[in-house]
């Protein structure tokens, strides 16, 4: 029953896309349609892209058999494990077909499931890979995303993937990879801010973190500035 939902979601993935008969679209609108359909099955997870291969095989499979009867088949809806995609199609999506395929099997070969104790433990792992993309589909998702502390950006609940984050929820993917969201943040409204700093110090101030300038100065040899303290500090105490 897994697989022949995932086969059905699949199906419906890149044939929903589609609002006339095959012929009728160039090769750049059907290349459009496959590259959209590749994006969202990509995205899915490690399992389900190993049920999604399998049916994309099967929908290549078929395609292939329509071959030997094309003008009649052009007129009749092609069936995936079992379930009936009232789109007709033909076989010169075959190779568009083992282009889903070929990018599905490379993202399984560069994909890993890692087995956890407990909560405490994945939420260590987390902090420690720092993702660019994290999503949380636990009960208490709330609590959990409380206890992050190095990611790009979050996805809480079922209803939060990852490309609403991408394209409309008002995030945006341009994130730190590798690692570096232990170190930096996405890309923000912020990112293009200029920021100028300015303080003024008080003789109270001065008294208070004065000795402390002097000692932080004199340890990195920069007597100029330990000096422009230390000569505040004296006026401050006539």
């Amino acid at each position: 029953m897994q697989a022949r939902r995932a086969a059905r979601e699949l199906a419906f993935i890149l044939f929903s896309q589609f609002d006339k008969k095959i012929t009728h679209y160039s090769k750049s609108d059907l290349e459009d349609i496959i590259l959209k359909s590749v994006r969202i099955l990509t995205s899915s997870a490690t399992d389900e892209l190993k049920i999604a291969v399998g049916a994309l095989v099967a929908m290549r499979d078929q395609i292939d058999n329509y071959e030997a009867d094309a003008e009649v088949n052009l007129n009749r809806p092609i069936g995936v494990a079992n379930i009936p995609v009232p789109i007709p199609m033909t076989s010169d999506m075959t190779g568009r077909i083992n282009e889903m395929i070929d990018i599905a099997e490379k993202s399984l070969a560069n994909s890993k499931l890692i087995l956890v104790k407990d909560m405490e433990e994945a939420l260590e792992l987390t902090n420690a890979y720092a993702p660019e993309h994290l999503i949380i589909e636990t009960k208490d998702y709330m609590e959990v995303a409380g206890q992050i502390v190095n990611a790009g950006s979050v996805f809480l609940g079922a209803f939060s993937p990852e490309s609403a984050g991408d394209y409309a929820s008002g995030t945006n993917h341009t994130l730190p990879t590798n690692g570096y969201a232990k170190a930096y943040s996405g890309v923000s409204l912020d990112s293009f801010i200029r920021k100028i700093t300015f303080q003024e110090i008080l003789p109270s101030g001065m008294s208070a973190i004065g000795p402390a300038i002097e000692v932080m100065a004199a340890n990195e040899h920069l007597d100029a500035h330990k000096n422009a303290v230390t000569v505040r500090l004296e006026e401050i105490r006539k």
